[in-house]
């Protein structure tokens, strides 16, 4: 996902990224303030700086989901970040 690719969205609500997706470049999702959840998939091994500023300013419900294992919790966990693990399908 581009560089600032989704930035200043603010009706952006829940995002569920594809597993074609290797990376989420610097503010890709900065100031979107009504996301509440993002679910990356293992897929996923690099990611930018400041992708979700202020996102999770005010928005007590902002979460990432992905696997236990994944780059994606280590993300989470590294920033601070609410995480869950995905429903089973």
């Amino acid at each position: 996902i581009g560089k600032g690719a989704f930035q200043n969205c603010t009706a952006l609500a829940e995002v569920k990224i594809s597993a074609s997706v290797v990376e989420i470049k610097d503010g890709a999702f900065q100031g979107c303030t009504a996301l509440n959840s993002i679910e990356i998939p293992a897929t996923v091994k690099t990611f930018g700086k400041f992708i979700f500023t202020t996102v999770d300013a005010g928005n007590d419900d902002f979460k990432i989901i992905a696997a236990a294992d994944s780059d994606a919790a280590a993300y989470a966990e590294a920033n601070e970040y609410k995480f869950e693990v995905p429903a089973a399908e």
